[in-house]
């Protein structure tokens, strides 16, 4: 087995593209990306601690017996699950499937 080598991005370390193995580097390559437009920065028009805010990760959270979990399905299950402000974090189950990324 090859040893990889990191690349440190902010204080993150992960490998190289070429590192990946043939598998992902070639899904990478015909997958089919969505390009969208960057949005402008909006400032925020209140106080931090008087705003609502929500969080969007692509880690596939959910809660184990509560929320049905993540699908494995062909170009990914992009559904999404809400999670109440008062949810028991250490419960929460990751539903992401990628072997390659986090």
């Amino acid at each position: 087995m090859a040893t990889l080598r990191r690349l440190k991005l902010g204080d993150r370390i992960v490998a190289e593209f070429s590192e990946l193995s043939l598998r992902y580097r070639l899904e990478m390559a015909i997958y089919r990306w969505r390009r969208v437009e960057p949005l402008a920065w909006a400032p925020l028009p209140v106080p931090l601690d008087e705003a609502r805010i929500g969080l969007v990760t692509s880690a596939g959270l959910y809660r184990p017996g509560i929320d049905e979990p993540f699908r494995e399905i062909r170009g990914g299950d992009y559904s999404f699950r809400s999670i109440p402000d008062d949810a028991d974090l250490s419960a929460l189950a990751v539903g992401q499937t990628s072997g390659a990324f986090d």
